[in-house]
């Protein structure tokens, strides 16, 4: 009897030197934990708000998108005028006609720009012989001399094929020469000739940048539109246009890189937080700069209370973390570090079921689902080996029964009329082209090895059918011995022979392969009859049956692309009736 006493007491002391224990280690957690929470709390009230912010900006990159196609549309439109070309480049000393070239040249753009949704863009035109066409009926308030050596305009003749966006106080303009504007410079390439005739500039007035942004942005949040050496184009703060801000772009650019939601940064003395984006097309960053006390105000006023919550839920925890977590808390763990290994790969199986009944459980479900997941994983891999090999074997076939007959019924015509360097020489490529084709398993070759595939291929088809199609290849060095699936290239050859020129009798089929930072981008261009736009788009969409190119369709070739490298890589299709088509097939860069 005074045995089970002391042993009573022996427990009760024991449980509440636990309790100190436990008691003093939850309180230290929970402080730690509750301090945590609230940076986490903090993060993620300011990431809820960049989200937001974010979306925003991506919104407003659409707008500058949008405003970008317009400005194309509008240098388009004069760079196929006639009458403007027949103005800039010729020297007309008939006032007749010349009266009547201004005229149609006027009311053709004038029609153009009434039907344009910027109808506020002053468009200046200067030719090749120094005239001069201003949409607005403005004047230019610098000589035509001064404006060829104007940096604006050095930089576009540099690069005639770009559209190019810059910041310039004062304007070129007589209306303009007290106010900030962007400026459009382009140069006007004759579409027929590919000779330049003109500059074209195009003055925005920077109030039509920050109309796209507008005053959508709250309190203690600003935006600017920063060209790329720093001057600050647009803004919703007008005191800051015009000025530079180099650090704020090494900022942007540094954001940018790192990939991250936001930066925290210090500006004007105050703890903020940067999104930016960069617009390429205009060679500009747009910065959104919030002031981070803005942000976290409601936060901030707040904290107390949600300390105080914090740990009064902690301290009613304790009593029961304490009775339960010695049961839980061993076989959990032991579980969790399995789980930890299957998360990575590693699916093996709890050696010792242990714990409350709950616990037991849970570890017997979880190696059913073990061994489950490591069964259809082995499955998994297996019918995927199954189906590449199946691929394989039938891109291998491809070189079909009546393209041997015919290569066949070839060299009989050519040993009947004795050539025989011909017959040796066709034979030959038939050898190379069954050996790499049909005796090599390998699932890549180079591509210096599917061009000599190629080459036999086309060598074969010119003795059957002659040389009226003619086969260019274009092969960047750096790309002979880059890896590629095998027999990618050649189904969209021999559709090109025996379907591209029904109509045309003779034409060329170019291949062009190159490397694009990490793609290797491979097209194959013919001259010959082209196929309607939807047409295009049935050969590559999953709803319509597979259109076949002799016997292995286009969707064969672009799935198994896709299953190779990634979705992102695959067969586009683009072409024009009478004018031709060009496949580019895109892979990844592979030495």
């Amino acid at each position: 009897m005074n045995k089970k006493i002391f042993t009573e007491k022996f427990k009760l002391s024991l449980f509440i030197k636990l309790s100190i224990v436990m008691i003093i280690s939850l309180l230290a957690s929970n402080i730690f934990i509750s301090a945590l929470a609230m940076s986490i709390m903090e993060d993620s009230f300011i990431d809820s708000f960049t989200i937001a912010n974010e979306k925003t900006l991506n919104q407003i990159s659409d707008k500058f998108a949008s405003f970008n196609t317009t400005i194309a549309s509008v240098v388009n439109t004069y760079r196929q005028n006639s009458f403007l070309r027949e103005y800039f480049t010729q020297d007309i000393s008939d006032q007749t006609r010349l009266f009547k070239v201004c005229y149609n040249m006027k009311t053709y753009l004038k029609s153009i720009e009434q039907t344009s949704s910027y109808t506020d863009l002053n468009v200046i035109a200067v030719g090749v012989n120094g005239r001069t066409f201003i949409s607005s009926g403005d004047t230019l308030n610098i000589s035509i001399a001064d404006l060829e050596k104007h940096p604006i305009t050095v930089q576009s003749k540099v690069n005639p094929s770009k559209i190019f966006y810059n910041y310039c106080f004062p304007g070129i303009t007589t209306n303009t020469k007290r106010d900030h504007v962007i400026i459009v410079t382009k140069q006007l390439i004759d579409p027929y000739t590919a000779t330049n005739f003109g500059t074209i500039y195009i003055t925005i007035d920077e109030s039509v940048f920050s109309n796209m942004y507008g005053d959508i942005w709250p309190n203690g949040s600003k935006i600017e539109i920063l060209s790329s050496n720093g001057t600050v184009v647009s803004s919703s703060d007008k005191r800051l246009v015009g000025t530079m801000d180099t650090i704020m772009v090494k900022l942007s650019a540094a954001h940018i890189e790192s990939g991250g939601p936001y930066t925290n940064i210090k500006h004007n003395k105050n703890d903020g937080v940067l999104i930016a984006k960069y617009l390429p097309v205009y060679d500009m960053y747009m910065v959104n700069i919030v002031d981070k006390n803005y942000i976290l105000k409601g936060f901030i006023e707040s904290q107390p209370l949600i300390y105080l919550v914090c740990f009064f839920i902690s301290f009613l925890a304790i009593a029961l973390v304490f009775l339960i977590t010695r049961r839980i808390t061993q076989p959990l763990t032991h579980l969790v570090s399995h789980m930890r290994g299957a998360k990575n790969g590693n699916f093996t199986k709890v050696s010792e079921v242990r714990g409350s009944y709950e616990v037991r459980e849970l570890q017997q479900v979880y190696n059913i689902m073990v061994d489950e997941i490591d069964n259809y994983v082995n499955r998994l891999v297996s019918e995927q080996k199954g189906r590449r090999k199946a691929e394989i074997s039938a891109l291998q076939m491809q070189i079909n029964p009546h393209f041997l007959y015919n290569t066949l019924a070839s060299i009989k015509y050519l040993s009947w009329q004795r050539n025989t360097q011909a017959v040796t020489d066709t034979i030959n490529a038939l050898i190379l082209l069954l050996q790499n084709t049909i005796s090599k398993t390998d699932e890549k070759i180079t591509v210096q090895e599917e061009l000599l595939n190629l080459k036999n291929y086309v060598a074969i088809n010119h003795v059957r059918y002659g040389s009226d199609i003619e086969v260019e290849y274009s092969v960047d060095d750096d790309c002979l011995d880059c890896l590629i699936p095998k027999l990618i290239i050649q189904p969209f050859i021999e559709n090109a022979f025996f379907h591209a020129y029904q109509k045309k009798q003779e034409g060329c089929i170019r291949i062009f392969i190159k490397h694009r930072v990490d793609k290797l981008i491979c097209e194959v261009i013919d001259d010959g009859d082209g196929i309607s736009i939807d047409r295009c788009d049935k050969l590559l969409n999953k709803k319509y049956e597979k259109d076949h190119f002799s016997g292995i369709g286009i969707r064969n070739v672009d799935e198994r692309l896709k299953l190779i490298y990634g979705e992102e890589y695959g067969v586009k299709i683009i072409s024009k009736v009478g004018v031709g088509t060009t496949v580019t097939i895109e892979m990844k860069y592979e030495k």
